[in-house]
């Protein structure tokens, strides 16, 4: 792994390996739906899709970096 600077850094690192993602939208009182996508346009045109309906719904793109064996969710924010 690199020498990285900053959280954001990091996080534009982990988006080097996505290679799915996922729209998480809130149901209720620790209640999520979760739909997974094998690219981004999709997921955010579900996620779009989910919050002119009223639900609340975020993007996350599953990582898999070399330097780890598990699974790093990244929020992909400003879309």
């Amino acid at each position: 792994m690199q020498n990285l600077q900053s959280s954001q850094d990091y996080d534009n690192y982990l988006k080097n390996y996505i290679n799915r993602y996922i729209v998480t939208s809130f149901k209720g009182r620790g209640r999520y739906d979760k739909e997974y996508f094998d690219n981004m346009s999709s997921a955010k045109k579900y996620k779009d899709h989910l919050i002119r309906m009223g639900e609340r719904a975020v993007v996350y793109g599953i990582s898999k970096p070399p330097h780890t064996i598990l699974e790093v969710n990244v929020l992909m924010e400003n879309l």
